[in-house]
Order: structure tokens, then C-alpha cells, then sequence
């Protein structure tokens, strides 16, 4: 277990190399580190993050060292200058002679973060920063491309959470040693997966958009891009439920230890940042729906309006506008050559009907008989339900009453009451409902209510929480 821990502690070292080198240029005060006053130093900024060129050779010199192409992982400045030959490009490209000292001041750039030279071998080394830029960069472009190992890493930890969340030693270990370990690479994996389904919802998305394939083609494209997208969702819902599963673990944790209990909390925030992301990945795939229902629409289209909605596609990817201000006209594609339409002119006659010379007649207005017993019915019923409100608001304003006067009042022995003197079950639910919001909208009075305490009434079969209103 022990050496499985270091080899994960080995694997995060390069990831905080970077912050060192940051921390080792402000060490020279005493003042507190400020990391942008420090890179904004003279030269600084390039110094660390140098142009395109410039990393490129140092990539090269990378993969070079991992396959053990140098010996002793020593190479010459001759090597350095064939490399930055090779990825001459532009104006630098068509030089007549190679720009040697140019590229020496490069390499004496080079020498503050990324290379060692010894001068007694007379030879070049990678400098801690180098490897660690490298490793990221390729790490982080990899991970793009390959399967994200949340699973595993999830199934870890949760595993060595169950083994020591009995014992209160183990368990700051597990959150000292293992998580800590784990910590960075859960959160670049999270970055991973988040970087492969945006990439795979854009492919998604450029694909729907093909009007130069045929449907068929298009079909078994879009198919495979969904194929993936399912994948990644899979992943997607597996480090959600084993984030979530460590975080009940941990929610669990029955302990008084503070130092337990402030791991707790800080392991918390950390999960919820990843499930926070995640979320993040999760809105994303919700944005290809609308690119399936447009792929749906123009395969539905007859062939001549899918061959007006690609012409008109070409027209305005190929088309030009030249000129200024009003002056501007459109330049259609050379593809297209100018036509000319003519035909004979129409010898037929139309009559056109004015509408206010000739109104149209009013339609005559219908009318319907009153049907005096329908509308007898819906008054009573009126009168009906207004005479029950009236009950209702009676009934609470005694109840009120009664509370004011002996303040306390037993509501389930109340809803009994009233349902017992006016035979309406429903008329009592809704006189305890309004007893209930008038206290709640009245200042003075406070509402206790026992689920362990059971009120019942010998002539009815219902059951109720205690209910007692008390006048504070």
C-alpha cells in the first residue's frame, strides 16, 4: 500500500513544479510572493512561456530524451540549432543564410526555466521546469483523446474510504495521503472528460451542418458521433454517482474529532467543485437536441427544397460584397454564370371587386333562448358555496375566539368537532386549514405539532397529528 501511495505522489510531483519555479523568483524578498507583480518583471513572461518556435524545439528535445535518443540525457548546441532549422517557417524559412546568432539569443533565453548547460562537458540538460511543462502539455492533450480514468480512480477512493472510516487514524491517512494524492488528478481527468464531450458535441454539431454529403453518408456520420457522445455520457454518469457515493461516506463519518471533521468539510468543497463541473459537462450535451431536430427537418425536405437550402448555403459562403457605403453591390460566384428570361406578355383580363363599393351584407345576429332552470341551478349552487364560506369563517372566528380567551387550543380535537356538528369532512379540513394560516398570518401565537402523538374520535374512523395551538 505504502509504495502504491508514492507512486501516486510521484505522478502529481511535475504538476506543482511550475508553482515552485513561480514561488523561487519572488523568494529573493522578504515580502509576501505576488505572482503577477513576478511574472511582469523585465522578461519574465517570455522567459517562461517562450514563442511558438522556441517550444517547439524544446517538445522535440522532450520526446527525444524519453526515448532515450541522448546520451545521459546530454545534448549538444549543434542539436539545438539542427532543430530550430527544421521548424523555421514564414520570412525566417526563406532566409539565404541560417540566423545563427538570432537563434543563440534564444537559447540564452532558454537557459533561465528550460536548460542547463555544463560547461565542463560543454553540453545541454533539461532543466526540472522543461519536463514539467512537457509532461502537462502532453498530458493534458492526450487526455483529450484517451478515456478518462475517473472510474478507477473514484472506485479507489471509495474503497479506501470503506476500510478506514471505522478507525479515526486511518481515516486522517486516507485524507491526508490518499486523497491528497488523488486530489490533482481527479480534478485534470474531470477537465478531460469535459474537454472530450465539448470536442465531440462541436464534431457533432459541424457534421449536421454538411450539406455537401448525402443523406446516407450523413446519417452513418451523425450515427458514429452519437455513438461517442453516448460513451462519454456513460462516463459522465459514473463519476456522478461515485462522487456522490463518496460524499454520503463521508456525511456519515459519525465522529467529535476536529481535525476529522475539518477534513470532512474541506473534502466536501472539494467534491462539490467536481460535481460542479460535471454539471457544467451535463448542459453541454443538452445543446446537440437542437442539431438532431435540424437533421431530422432537412432530411424530411422534399429534394428540390434541399437543393434550394444548399444553393442558397453556397450563395452566401462564396458570394462577395465590394464597395463603400451606399455604393455596395453583391459579387455572386464565378460558378455562376448570368441568364436571361423573357416571355410573352399576357393578353388575359381581371376584374378586381372593390370592397367599398361593394360591402359585404352584415350576417343577421343569433339569438339564444335563456334557459331559466339552468340558471336557477348555477345561483343556487352559489348560494350554496357562499353559504359554506360563511360557515367556514364563522366556525374559525369561534375557534379564534376560544384560543384568545383560554390560550390554548387542541386543533385535532377541534377538526373533530366541527366535523361531528355539520356531518362535512371536507368543510372541517378547510376550517382547520384556515384556523392554521390565521395563526400563522397573526403575531402572538405558536403551533406544536407531535408526530408521535396520535388524536382519534369514537365516531369517525380518521386519525390526526396533535395539533395545539398556544397563545405566546
Amino acid at each position: 500500500m505504502a509504495e502504491k501511495i508514492n507512486l501516486r505522489v510521484n505522478e502529481s510531483k511535475y504538476l506543482k513544479t511550475i508553482t515552485n519555479v513561480f514561488s523561487v523568483i519572488g523568494s529573493s524578498t522578504s515580502l509576501p510572493f505576488n505572482f503577477l507583480k513576478a511574472v511582469q518583471r523585465p522578461e519574465t513572461f517570455s522567459q517562461l512561456f517562450p514563442e511558438e518556435m522556441e517550444v517547439m524545439v524544446i517538445i522535440a528535445l522532450y520526446e527525444r530524451l524519453k526515448a532515450g535518443y541522448y546520451e545521459n540525457d546530454f545534448f549538444s548546441e549543434e542539436e539545438i540549432h539542427r532543430l530550430f532549422v527544421n521548424f523555421q517557417k514564414g520570412k525566417e524559412k526563406d532566409e539565404k543564410y541560417y540566423p545563427k546568432s538570432r537563434n543563440k539569443d534564444r537559447i540564452k533565453k532558454l537557459l533561465r526555466f528550460f536548460l542547463s548547460y555544463d560547461e565542463e562537458k560543454r553540453l545541454y540538460s533539461f532543466q526540472e521546469y522543461a519536463y514539467a511543462f512537457c509532461d502537462l502539455s502532453k498530458k493534458t492533450l492526450k487526455g483529450a483523446l484517451t478515456p478518462t480514468e475517473i472510474e478507477v480512480i473514484c472506485r479507489n477512493l471509495k474503497e479506501e474510504l470503506n476500510d478506514a472510516r471505522e478507525n479515526e487514524e486511518k481515516l486522517i491517512n486516507w485524507f491526508d495521503i490518499n486523497l491528497d494524492a488523488y486530489q490533482t488528478r481527479l480534478a485534470q481527468q474531470t477537465d478531460f472528460l469535459h474537454q472530450q464531450i465539448d470536442g465531440a458535441v462541436r464534431q457533432l454539431r459541424r457534421d449536421v451542418l454538411d450539406q455537401e454529403k448525402k443523406p446516407l453518408e450523413l446519417l452513418k456520420q451523425v450515427r458514429d458521433d452519437l455513438t461517442d457522445i453516448q460513451n462519454k455520457n456513460q462516463e459522465l454518469r459514473i463519476a456522478f454517482e461515485d462522487t456522490n457515493k463518496i460524499v454520503s461516506l463521508l456525511i456519515g463519518i459519525d465522529t467529535e474529532n476536529e481535525v476529522v471533521i475539518n477534513h470532512i468539510r474541506n473534502s466536501q468543497a472539494f467534491f462539490s467543485r467536481i460535481q460542479g463541473k460535471l454539471r457544467s459537462t451535463d448542459r453541454r450535451l443538452d445543446r446537440i437536441q437542437p442539431k438532431i431536430k435540424q437533421l431530422f427537418a432537412i432530411l424530411r425536405q422534399s429534394e428540390w427544397t434541399a437543393n434550394t437550402e444548399r444553393f442558397i448555403h453556397f450563395l452566401l459562403q462564396r458570394s462577395k460584397v465590394q464597395g463603400n457605403g451606399n455604393e455596395k453591390k453583391v459579387i455572386f460566384p464565378d460558378e455562376m454564370r448570368p441568364f436571361f428570361f423573357s416571355g410573352l406578355r399576357s393578353q388575359l383580363l381581371t376584374f378586381k371587386r372593390e370592397e367599398y363599393l361593394f360591402p359585404t351584407p352584415a350576417r343577421p345576429r343569433k339569438s339564444y333562448p335563456v334557459d331559466e332552470d339552468f340558471q336557477e341551478e348555477g345561483k343556487k349552487q352559489l348560494r350554496e358555496e357562499m353559504k359554506k364560506i360563511n360557515r367556514v369563517d364563522g366556525w374559525i372566528n369561534q375557534l379564534m375566539a376560544q384560543l384568545a380567551k383560554d390560550g390554548e387550543l387542541d386543533a385535532s380535537r377541534s377538526f373533530f368537532e366541527v366535523m361531528e356538528a355539520d356531518k362535512d369532512f371536507v368543510l372541517a379540513c378547510q376550517v382547520l386549514f384556515g384556523l392554521m394560516d390565521r395563526v400563522y398570518h397573526t403575531v402572538g401565537y405558536d403551533v406544536h405539532i407531535s408526530t408521535y402523538e396520535m388524536v382519534t374520535y369514537p365516531l369517525s374512523k380518521n386519525a390526526l397529528w396533535k395539533m395545539t395551538i398556544q397563545k405566546m
